[in-house]
């Protein structure tokens, strides 16, 4: 007999030898599979691992690549110029290191005091990596995110095994508790015939006998 509930499962906990009194065929695999699939607590748990795989996920898109981009027009004015910029920028885990690259492009007319804005004709490329000599060196607020996340997902991962492991314990329990309530109330066909062989023969030899 397959337990296909939730309710059944918790009636069969609680109650096991009143429910399934008359079942045969019901086995442990049954019992567990059931407990597993429907049982709250190991639901429950579940859906906390489900939930910090989550946040693990978004702890790492700290470490996604960012592009940017900036453009910029005087039209109108004592100096008309264009400037475009686009910049590539990668963080890492390692120490901190953030690779960068990049291109611009300035053209026009621009004051005296603002001529670093001019590039030639095809612009300019940039390149470098950023590695931090002291603050932010060992660990930074990317990689602690990253590794509470990892943490918190461990933590969980362990709380959905030890919620397994008690559900199979309580429903191996009371299965066979069950199953031992079961053998105890319907004794053995050979020991029942025992019984009723030996009821017979005390019957007979115990019958009085008419003389003639």
């Amino acid at each position: 007999m397959m337990l296909t509930n939730q309710a059944g499962l918790l009636l069969f906990l609680l109650f096991p030898a009143a429910l399934y009194a008359e079942t045969k065929s019901l086995i442990l695999d049954d019992v567990l599979s059931t407990a597993e699939k429907s049982f709250p607590a190991l639901l429950a748990a579940e859906q906390r691992r489900i939930a910090t795989e989550g946040d693990y996920i978004s702890a790492q898109g700290a470490f996604d690549t960012t592009v940017k981009s900036q453009n910029r027009w005087s039209v109108i004015g004592l100096y008309e110029n264009q400037n475009y910029d686009v910049s590539v920028e990668q963080p890492t885990p390692y120490w901190g290191a953030t690779f960068f690259g990049g291109w611009r492009r300035g053209t026009g007319d621009y004051p005296v005091y603002d001529g670093k804005n001019i590039t030639a004709t095809d612009g300019e490329f940039r390149a470098g990596v950023n590695v931090p000599l002291w603050r932010n060196r060992e660990i930074d607020r990317r990689r602690a995110g990253l590794k509470q996340a990892e943490l918190a997902q461990l933590i969980a991962g362990h709380d959905v095994d030890q919620a397994l492991l008690d559900i199979r314990r309580q429903a191996a329990y009371r299965y066979w508790d069950w199953v031992l309530g079961k053998r105890l109330a319907q004794p053995p066909k050979a020991l029942s015939s025992a019984l009723i062989s030996s009821r017979f023969f005390q019957k007979t030899t115990h019958t009085p006998t008419r003389t003639s």
